[in-house]
């Protein structure tokens, strides 16, 4: 039992966080990468991820359920299903309980606005990862270098997901280790 919750922003340029249940550790990355191919797309290193999962040693992993979105490419929206179930899989058999969960409710769960309707959509994107680097500023202030840049919104979203898993109820990691090999839904 290593008292420690996993969250992870999904993506190629997703992110990675591992919190200890007390909150007051905290560890974020972006996911690995790797380009199989000189020049071509870079995709979700699972066996890199696998490695990382097994040496920070999750009691459970809180994952954002995500799906594609109007106005995506084919291209695109192929690439970020696959790191989705890249992250799945690496979960799944390395029998970390998973916890999958919407953007609409955890990030109303741990207090990030919604940006003002007025926005453009491109204003409101810019809107949502500033809000998500300031809260984990706030919240894990030993690791503001970890959202030092603005691109660190993936990392800064993983770290709010474990927290969210911290505040939810995996607090238990006795409860969670019992049910490892299996789901834990929300």
């Amino acid at each position: 039992m290593s008292g420690v919750i996993c969250g992870i922003d999904p993506g190629v340029n997703g992110g990675i966080a591992f919190l200890n249940v007390d909150g007051n550790s905290l560890w974020s990355d972006d996911l690995p990468v790797v380009q199989k191919i000189p020049g071509g797309k870079k995709w979700l290193d699972g066996a890199a991820l696998g490695a990382m999962m097994q040496n920070f040693n999750p009691d459970a992993c809180v994952l954002e359920q995500v799906s594609s979105r109007p106005g995506q490419g084919l291209s695109s929206t192929f690439r970020f299903g696959m790191a989705y179930g890249i992250c799945v899989g690496v979960v799944e058999a390395l029998q970390i309980p998973i916890w999958l969960i919407t953007p609409g409710k955890w990030k109303i769960e741990v207090g990030l606005s919604a940006p003002p309707g007025y926005l453009t959509k491109s204003q409101q994107a810019s809107y949502r990862k500033s809000a998500a680097i300031d809260l984990a500023k706030e919240l894990f202030p030993a690791a503001v270098e970890d959202f030092a840049r603005k691109r660190d919104h993936n990392r800064a979203e993983a770290a709010l997901l474990a927290y969210w898993g911290m505040r939810n109820g995996i607090k238990d990691m006795h409860d969670v280790r019992r049910q490892r090999g299996g789901h834990l839904g929300h």
